[in-house]
């Protein structure tokens, strides 16, 4: 009798509390978990010895590409051996952890020694030793204002090559 009502008997009771469908538990996801990192601190030094600082209040990685960062609030300095530095500052730029190839977009500012440099973008690529500073460029220094929408520096030797997409349309230069 033991035996049958330990491992056979089913009490009526129990069976009463099971419900005969059970609850389905529904998991809700958040789409819109995103990846923030807040804080980013980028440096490199190349072969000859140039320094490249990123600063970045956030980061986010691009849905893309998992070597891109998407970087808000942006600082960059490049540190040129025997050279004043080169500051930049843009609200928006794309990082390439990799290569270390920086795309500054969205109110880019560019100073360096007395020249301020305003631009929609900056392109840099420290592998190649080149800036590419385009839309909108905006040159100021002691001496004048200069209008254009390209210009390509050469980070090693700061030869500027100033043109525009355009070739009728002319580099406006208003000396001061």
């Amino acid at each position: 009798v033991l035996f049958f009502f330990k491992y056979f008997y089913i009490d009526k009771n129990l069976t009463n509390r099971i419900p005969k469908n059970p609850i389905e538990e529904e998991i809700i996801l958040d789409e819109n978990i995103e990846n923030i990192i807040e804080d980013l601190r980028f440096e490199r030094i190349d072969v000859y010895g140039n320094k490249f600082v990123i600063i970045a209040k956030y980061g986010e990685i691009s849905t893309n590409s998992l070597d891109v960062l998407i970087l808000k609030e942006v600082i960059g300095t490049i540190y040129l051996t025997n050279r004043s530095p080169i500051n930049i500052s843009s609200n928006f730029a794309k990082y390439n952890k990799l290569n270390f190839h920086t795309i500054f977009y969205e109110n880019v500012k560019i100073t360096y020694e007395n020249n301020l440099i305003k631009s929609d973008n900056l392109n840099i690529s420290l592998d190649k030793s080149v800036a590419l500073i385009n839309g909108n460029v905006i040159i100021n220094n002691n001496y004048m204002e200069s209008y254009a929408d390209n210009i390509e520096l050469n980070l090693l030797n700061r030869d500027i090559i100033i043109n525009m997409f355009d070739k009728e349309d002319n580099i406006k230069i208003n000396r001061k």
